[in-house]
């Protein structure tokens, strides 16, 4: 999923609205693995080509149409894991023209019938 992110926590502190107002607006795909960790990444492979720091841990706090939350820890220094701080990230699902439709939900094969 093509996102826009804006990080919502420096150094695992939370940022004043200023701050947040004021903060990069970093935009990539949005991928979410079956362990819970997060990567905003360029292209197809998310190991090399991410944005952000993966974060890990991670849950939705808050769904607002086409916006939503994501918490849990993000690394300092990817790849050590005592080297991680609490994080946030507000996240606004990218449409337009140019851009191909995101499904915000995708629901799951009926297996109930025979």
């Amino acid at each position: 999923m093509l996102i826009e992110v804006v990080q919502l926590r420096a150094t695992g502190m939370k940022l004043t609205a200023d701050e947040v107002a004021e903060a990069p607006r970093l935009r990539g795909n949005l991928t979410i693995t079956k362990d819970g960790t997060a990567y905003l990444h360029l292209g197809e492979n998310f190991a090399l080509s991410h944005v952000l720091n993966p974060m890990v841990d991670v849950r939705i706090v808050t769904v607002r149409g086409d916006q939503f939350m994501l918490a849990g820890r993000q690394y300092r220094n990817y790849g050590k894991a005592n080297d991680m701080d609490r994080q946030a990230w507000w996240c606004r699902a990218l449409r337009g023209d140019h851009l191909p439709p995101v499904p915000l939900f995708t629901a799951r094969p009926d297996y109930s019938s025979p």
